[in-house]
């Protein structure tokens, strides 16, 4: 077993957010404001060894595209720029993940929503805003110079011409492609027949009309992808006239366990993606998150058949990839403790829900009574009345959230789940408080014997197992407890019965160890190295009294609780560790996720600090990236630069 980084998702509902070098040995990627670059190792073997490589705080805001440098270009070879949401556009060594180069040229206010590096000029970049603003950039002489596309266009994407170094082309708003000169500063073609946004776009990688067998006209052929579900092939170079267009299949290619929670309509199956990597192969998503691969050798031109039947009545697409689709928005999940294949999962808007990994069924969402996030599932034995359980040992699905506790029936999903509210009755009143607080987590001892509930003010209650009855009240923390676990009642490293197996960790601003019995509670120690709160706790399978913590201050460590001492601490996330976990198969590796969308394998032998840093230090230590990089210079003359301003 070795140390794995899982990366985050690309952003969203973006089509550049995505791109591959052209010699196809990196893929490189935004996830919210950081760069993810993907390659493989020297000894790369298996998929699984391709580790990401992660440019934090690439920019302030959400990065909205990428593209790479050609493999022509002598002075950027392995760059890569990026534009954001806040107005900049960098340019990085993605070997070194160091900043090169750097404009903020747009209007304050402006959106960039598009960059590409231009394949006829390698030094050549141009972006542009969602209200028309292109930003030309020479990398050579670092120098600006802005233009406007016109009035009444608002860009969605942009993509260079690789054949023509002064045309690009934008893809906007109602169906609208623009063919613009950056040369001389004029529009040469509105482009319309989609009837809705324009929102990918794709060069044919040669010159010449591939659909004809005569390639002596330079036709510069632009292939794009709109919402409407329609690629339309257009001739920019001549007379700004389609070629053809061809409509994407009504019904997935690969039917067979497809899953999809809005059938076609919703915005994600609108989102058409368009590349065109070789002259007679032509790429595109479908509505169904499939990948799609056209033989354009075969495509009949200006027939627009749903089915793209060829010459010889063959279908002319095949699918590379097909992939499920699934419920956005879960924020935990909960397997199953003797059915392996069951999976209960919360999402933050309440729902709670059953999915049987082992079949194709769409998920079992249980009657909606949350009415914010879920934050955490138990399975265990019901509390209190079981008759409408079907099963012998039967198990209930609890879940928090809301300041409540609920008790699911998994046996009847139509039943209304029971609020426990009336059995901590008992437990507020011997805490004092005037109102009752909010309940923010549940766990019960390996026994079932007993169960411990945090609460949001800092109390920790401490019920019988079986009926819930109130044993003893702990003012174990002054804010709200974030995390609950008891004990394992045996580790795997010894054979006897844990002796600690009576403790209960509890998290919040630190950590509370606490030995719980029937007779009383006592605080055995008070673990505070975390420089912010501690959210997420679990015990070692493998070791007595070893614990692992996961922590808003980017960090996750490992105690020996029993000498008060930190084992190893994990700072490899850019974000707050939001969940931690020890892995069952090695001892000593962990698995952590965060708010960075990353889950990561780590090993323990390998990260000895004992300290976290403070938030300052995070920022100063991010912020380094962004020192001594020369801004570009804006050569647009003043009267240009008046206009532009009036005119967006």
């Amino acid at each position: 077993m070795g140390e794995i980084t899982i990366p985050p998702s690309p952003s969203w509902y973006l089509s550049n957010i995505l791109a591959c070098n052209d010699e196809g040995t990196a893929v490189a990627y935004g996830a919210k404001h950081e760069l993810v670059i993907l390659r493989p190792t020297t000894n790369f073997v298996k998929q699984c060894e391709i580790q990401p490589v992660f440019i934090p705080m690439a920019h302030k805001e959400r990065v909205s595209a990428i593209a790479f440098s050609p493999s022509s270009s002598e002075n950027f070879k392995n760059h890569l720029v990026s534009c954001s949401d806040d107005g900049t556009v960098h340019v990085w060594d993605w070997l070194n993940q160091s900043l090169i180069l750097s404009h903020s040229g747009h209007q304050d206010g402006h959106k960039i929503v598009g960059v590409d590096w231009s394949r006829a000029n390698p030094n050549l970049i141009v972006s542009i805003t969602d209200l028309g603003n292109i930003v030309c950039w020479d990398l050579l002489s670092n120098t600006i110079k802005r233009l406007f596309v016109g009035s009444k266009i608002l860009p969605l994407c942009i993509s260079c011409c690789p054949h023509n170094k002064d045309i690009i082309a934008v893809g906007a708003k109602a169906g609208l492609i623009a063919i613009y000169n950056i040369k001389g500063a004029q529009l040469a073609f509105r482009l319309r027949g989609h009837e809705l946004d324009v929102i990918s776009l794709a060069w044919c990688p040669v010159p010449q009309n591939v659909f004809k067998d005569d390639n002596s006209e330079n036709t510069l052929l632009l292939a794009s992808g709109s919402k409407d579900r329609t690629i339309y092939f257009w001739r920019a170079g001549t007379d700004g006239r389609y070629e053809t267009f061809i409509n994407l299949p009504n019904h997935p290619v690969a039917s067979a366990g497809y899953r999809s929670k809005n059938g076609v309509g919703g915005q994600g199956n609108s989102w058409v993606c368009v590349r065109w990597p070789e002259p007679h192969t032509f790429v595109s998503s479908s509505l169904y998150g499939e990948l799609l691969c056209y033989d354009l050798k075969n495509i009949i031109v200006g027939k627009a058949d749903g089915n793209k039947k060829t010459k010889n009545n063959k279908v002319a697409f095949r699918l590379v990839h097909g992939q499920f689709l699934y419920f956005p928005g879960h924020l935990l999940i909960a397997w199953h403790p003797t059915n392996e294949s069951v999976l209960a999962f919360g999402t933050g808007e309440g729902r709670v829900g059953l999915f049987d990994t082992s079949s194709s069924k769409p998920a079992l969402l249980l009657r909606l009574y949350h009415r914010k996030s879920v934050y955490s599932l138990i399975w265990a034995p019901p509390v209190g009345n079981i008759e409408t359980f079907t099963k012998k040992k039967p198990l209930a699905l609890f879940s928090v959230g809301d300041g409540e506790i609920l008790q699911y029936n998994p046996d009847n999903p139509e039943k209304d789940p029971i609020s426990l509210a009336s059995f901590f009755i008992k437990c507020d009143a011997s805490a004092m408080v005037s109102k009752a607080p909010g309940r923010s987590d549940l766990a019960w001892k390996f026994d079932m014997s007993l169960a411990a509930i945090g609460n949001d003010n800092g109390v920790l209650y401490i019920v019988d197992g079986r009926t819930f009855s109130h044993i003893h009240t702990v003012f174990a923390h002054k804010k709200l407890i974030q995390c609950v676990v008891w004990h394992p009642g045996s580790v795997t490293s010894e054979n006897a019965v844990s002796p600690y197996s009576s403790w209960l960790a509890t998290a919040s601003d630190n950590i509370q160890i606490i030995n719980v019995t029937n007779e009383g509670v006592e605080t055995i120690a008070c673990l505070n190295t975390h420089s912010e709160k501690v959210v997420s706790l679990c015990w070692s399978p493998h070791f007595n009294a070893r614990l692992i913590s996961a922590s808003y201050d980017y960090t996750s460590q490992v105690w020996d609780v029993a000498s008060g001492s930190v084992l190893a601490c994990f700072d490899g996330h850019h974000s707050a560790v939001v969940c931690c976990l020890p892995s069952t198969l090695h001892q000593d590796y962990i698995i952590t996720g965060s708010a960075d969308n990353t889950v990561r394998v780590w090993n323990i032998n390998k990260y000895h600090l004992t300290k976290s840093k403070t938030k300052k230090q995070r920022l100063t230590g991010v912020m380094k990236k962004f020192a001594g990089v020369q801004e570009a210079t804006d050569l647009t003359p003043a009267e240009d630069n008046e206009q532009i301003i009036s005119t967006a």
